[in-house]
């Protein structure tokens, strides 16, 4: 970056505002004071190994696991996107060629991933609100009726919230899916979700709301990792 006017912009002004994103809203929380002096290689390991998951890199990982009230969190990185990759080629080694129903409105390394690991993939009903200009959430009953259609899915994928911001039911979803077929795994793609257990003004969080798995995001809301309870 060669321009001294952006450079200045962003080391002067940028500070005085709020960001409502990446690194955080909050002002005093702590940051890294010189990224590039403190860059080290991923071979060092004093510390522990996030490959391993040892270390401060456990300890992390089992706070994080303990606070979204799940039986286990990775750290992944890429954004949401690296943790769907995971999940994708998890359902992949699991069932080989497996049916999973999405939503209209799922991110496009959802389909990627289905692209790349041989997994098909069905629409559950959606209904667009042209006030919104936006996907609206599937209800319980359209979640049924595509099961109904599907009864060999082995998976339900859920965008939730959406990028509008829109829940859906989704404790009343989960039981649905359960009551049709237990063995059915529930995965939530929560990537704009991940600080609805900071308030209970918030929707619930999926795991709160009993889905199998959970996808989150940093550069969006909060912690990465993909979740499995």
């Amino acid at each position: 970056m060669d321009d001294p006017a952006l450079v200045n912009l962003l080391n002067e002004e940028v500070k005085k505002y709020i960001r409502w994103c990446t690194p955080s809203v909050l002002r005093n929380a702590e940051r890294v004071a010189d990224i590039y002096s403190s860059d080290v290689s991923a071979s060092f390991s004093i510390h522990g190994n996030p490959i391993e998951i040892t270390g401060i890199f456990d300890e992390a990982m089992k706070k994080a696991a303990r606070l979204y009230n799940a039986d286990r969190t990775l750290f992944s990185v890429n954004g949401s996107t690296g943790s769907v990759y995971v999940v994708m080629r998890y359902l992949s080694l699991m069932y080989g060629n497996p049916l999973i129903l999405v939503t209209r409105n799922i991110h496009i390394s959802v389909q990627n991933a289905c692209e790349d690991f041989g997994i098909r993939y069905r629409f559950i009903r959606s209904y667009y609100d042209p006030e919104a200009d936006a996907f609206i959430p599937p209800t319980p009953d359209d979640v049924k009726e595509a099961l109904e259609r599907y009864p060999e899915a082995n998976a339900v994928l859920l965008s939730n919230p959406t990028y509008e911001g829109l829940s859906c039911r989704l404790r009343d979803v989960v039981r649905v899916v359960n009551n049709f077929d237990k063995d059915i795994i529930v995965i939530v793609d929560e990537a704009w979700g991940s600080h609805f257990k900071f308030s209970d003004k918030l929707p619930e969080t999926a795991m709160d709301a009993g889905a199998d798995v959970s996808i989150q995001s940093t550069h969006k809301q909060g912690g990465p990792s993909s979740r499995q309870g």
